[in-house]
């Protein structure tokens, strides 16, 4: 990889994440300095966390296969890499969780509006403009339910 290369990374946690492009804008010896084309955030990425670069004819970008993961934090709103990887297929979509109250995010003084949304409907809440919230150790916050879940959603990522 090289200063003007885009790139795709994974595993990405919220996994939409995996179709974002970045942009290698610098390269310090020891790693990579990747500029999100969406929106301009910008990430280190160890050369030590990458665990496999797969490169395609063409103009396709570089997927980089990354030894743990690329995890938003809703709480510093930016991105973090973090040494675990999360499961593979539906049971990892969303990465890792942790098991709060209903009263948590207020004791926390997180910023924005807030929803609990039951599991089972978590695909219809995020479609209507909602998106899980991501603490700062980068898990998803549910809540235990009598007959299901429930997951904490945002209305900002």
């Amino acid at each position: 990889m090289k200063v003007n290369d885009r790139v795709r990374i994974a595993p990405v946690i919220p996994r939409r994440g995996e179709q974002a492009e970045w942009l290698i804008i610098g390269d310090f010896g020891g790693g990579f300095l990747l500029q999100k084309s969406d929106s301009g955030t910008q990430v280190e990425i160890p050369a030590s966390f990458i665990e496999k670069i797969h490169r395609f004819s063409g103009t396709d970008a570089v997927f980089v296969q990354l030894a743990g993961r690329l995890q938003w934090n809703s709480v510093n709103q930016r991105w973090q890499l973090m040494s675990e990887k999360p499961e593979s297929g539906p049971r990892g979509q969303h990465g890792f969780s942790k098991y709060v109250d209903f009263d948590h995010p207020r004791r926390m003084n997180y910023a924005g509006g807030f929803a609990w949304c039951r599991e089972d409907r978590l695909a219809q809440c995020l479609s209507q403009g909602r998106y899980i919230f991501y603490d700062a150790d980068g898990s998803y916050l549910r809540v235990h339910g009598p007959d299901i879940d429930q997951v904490l959603v945002s209305d900002r990522p």
